[in-house]
């Protein structure tokens, strides 16, 4: 007896019902496999990471959730604890307004956080930010000035940014080495930074102190080995400051242990 094969049903022999239950599962599945494709290609082109206005956003309403909370700790039990976390909380506000492009809110609230709090240190750096903003320089240097003098009451991270800050207005000044020494300082502050000492070697490159350069890019590139900034720098000097290069390439190795030569190829 010949066994004869099942042929499957055509859609026109389905019911009504049937074909549109077989075209929803046709639908569902084209849907699920094109939402699988954008997503694999979304990630691949980070399409998924937040733009900056967002990220701005974001931070904002963290910034404003966390004074909101430390004003209503401070409302039940008004320590002087309480009161500092108040001013903590404000000082990071007006960053972050700083961040997000709202200057003259930043400088309204700058101006009330420091008058009510001169001594505070987050909020004198705050302010100060938000007299660089306004490019109201002498002022703001003259609170940096006040902040590095008591450096040693600042947290790491203050201390570091207050640097930066620092070597911003020497900048605008037209006081490079000094600048440059300031940014040196914000770079060593541990854990050192990669970011900073990159910026140093440009600004080092710009003032023609290839020495300084070439230390400042070697440091960045045994902090961040996929540093493109301290990678090009360092090639660029290598090729017009031999001398230089070995001296200072050598002396960066030797105290970090890195072979920063060895990474350049």
């Amino acid at each position: 007896m010949v066994s004869q094969k099942r042929r499957l049903p055509s859609i026109d022999s389905l019911t009504p019902l049937q074909q549109g239950l077989l075209s929803a599962v046709v639908l569902t599945l084209a849907l699920l496999i094109g939402s699988i494709v954008y997503l694999s290609f979304a990630v691949s082109n980070n399409w998924l990471t937040p733009s900056p206005r967002n990220r701005f956003e974001r931070d904002l309403i963290v910034a404003q959730d966390n004074l909101r909370a430390a004003q209503q700790a401070q409302s039940s039990d008004p320590t002087a604890q309480n009161d500092l976390a108040v001013a903590d909380a404000t000082a990071q506000l007006i960053l972050v307004r700083l961040d997000a492009g709202q200057i003259s809110r930043a400088q309204r609230e700058g101006e009330s956080a420091f008058a009510a709090s001169p001594d505070h240190a987050p909020t004198a750096f705050a302010y100060a930010r938000v007299l660089y903003a306004t490019k109201e320089y002498e002022a703001a240097q003259e609170i940096v000035s006040g902040l590095v003098q008591d450096k040693a009451t600042l947290s790491s991270e203050l201390l570091r940014e207050t640097y930066h800050l620092q070597s911003q207005l020497y900048q605008q000044a037209g006081e490079g080495p000094a600048a440059l020494a300031a940014l040196l300082d914000a770079a060593r502050i541990s854990p050192a930074s990669a970011q900073y000492y990159e910026e140093a070697g440009t600004l080092a490159t710009s003032l023609q102190r290839y020495d300084d350069a070439i230390s400042a890019y070697g440091w960045a590139l045994a902090l961040n080995r996929s540093s493109s900034v301290a990678q090009d720098g360092l090639r660029s000097l290598r090729s017009s400051h031999a001398g230089a290069f070995e001296r200072s390439v050598e002396a960066v190795s030797e105290a970090t242990g890195v072979d920063i030569e060895e990474l350049l190829r």
